[in-house]
């Protein structure tokens, strides 16, 4: 691979990795969210008094929403840029995650996990054009990869922390006190984050209609590179979000008789 500079290449360095940064930290409390629910299927089922059908229906809302968004998520970082566009991502799922905490009944839990899931949709397609815009294009892969394995770090938090907490503090001190992540996020995107180094504006985002997004979807699948990594990533990820997100800690507890902690108080 070459190590030469193309022309118009964002300069990279430390304030490019300070500001990619930042876009990290809030795909990183973004899994947190997502992924807090898979330590709390049992306590959920008990706090909505819902059987598993009706468990399973948070994580698959959430992530239909989450596909849903990916599209319309594309167009309005073109339009809006990324920081307007990973500030309202955040607004949301952090009042997912407060009204997740909030929630009493199955309805506003459910509504709760499809904000929640929203506001996810729009951070790691902003992490990735922070990427593009702030380190030149060879580093484009390897940034994308690091973003998705500093973010992924934010399960730990469920697994380690919020399990932790959720059987000591109790459910709505518990996602509340997680939500406050989201407000840290925030102020530090608010203040500190830049969608671009200062002299290498992109060109104005011109879209056309229904029609042109019909054609960047038809010209995006006809290339092997992205039907190989859709498959590649509903394959091999497909049986470790359905462990991570709902049904790993119940099946562990209930069925594999691993020992747990009292479960939480509402």
């Amino acid at each position: 691979m070459t190590s030469a500079k193309l022309p118009g290449d964002p300069p990279g360095g430390r304030r490019a990795v300070a500001v990619w940064g930042l876009g990290v930290a809030v795909y990183f409390v973004a899994i947190t969210f997502r992924t807090s629910l898979g330590v709390a299927g049992i306590d959920a089922a008990e706090r909505f008094h819902i059987n598993a059908s009706a468990l399973s229906t948070f994580s698959i809302l959430q992530v239909l929403v989450y596909a849903g968004m990916q599209i319309p998520v594309g167009l309005m970082v073109d339009r809006l840029g990324t920081r307007k566009v990973l500030m309202l991502g955040v607004v949301l799922f952090t009042l997912g995650q407060f009204g997740f905490a909030l929630s009493h009944s199955y309805a506003m839990a459910l509504a709760s996990r499809a904000l929640l899931g929203c506001g996810d949709a729009m951070t790691f397609i902003s992490v990735l054009r922070l990427g593009s815009r702030w380190f030149p294009a060879r580093r484009g892969p390897m940034i994308a990869q690091v973003a998705a394995l500093f973010g992924m770090a934010g399960n730990l938090v469920s697994t380690l922390v919020i399990a932790r907490a959720l059987h000591g503090a109790g459910w709505t001190t518990t996602f509340a006190g997680s939500a406050l992540g989201g407000v840290a996020v925030f102020v530090l995107v608010l203040f500190f984050l830049k969608d671009h180094p200062k002299g290498f504006e992109p060109a104005p985002a011109s879209h056309m209609g229904a029609d042109y997004v019909r054609r960047q979807i038809a010209d995006a699948w006809r290339e092997p590179g992205t039907r190989l990594g859709m498959w590649v990533h509903f394959t091999t990820q497909f049986p470790a979000m359905v462990f991570l997100l709902l049904w790993g800690m119940p099946f562990l507890v209930e069925a594999e008789g691993c020992p747990g902690r009292p479960r939480a108080s509402c």
